[in-house]
């Protein structure tokens, strides 16, 4: 189970680099802070659409702790950010 949520968070994190919107913006530039910046950000890439799961998501991603976020990414850790992550369904 949590590697099946951590594999969904690492494509959540694909996803919100390449998508427009605010709460994907905003949950982009969360992640950034939490981990700096990556190469191959996925910047000009397709762009998702920022609605539905994906915007439940960024969501998730914009209210998280940065700690629980990395715990989630790095350990695969079951938390209040992996759990909802996990309602959004997606």
């Amino acid at each position: 189970m949590k590697k099946l949520i951590t594999t969904g968070i690492m494509g959540l994190a694909l996803a919100l680099n390449a998508c427009g919107g605010d709460a994907c913006d905003d949950a982009a530039d969360k992640l950034e802070e939490c981990f700096g910046e990556a190469e191959g950000n996925g910047e000009g890439g397709e762009e998702v659409e920022c609605s539905g799961a994906i915007e439940c998501q960024a969501n998730c991603t914009s209210d998280a702790s940065c700690e629980n976020i990395t715990a989630t990414f790095t350990m695969g850790a079951d938390n209040s950010y992996s759990q909802c992550v996990a309602a959004c369904g997606g």
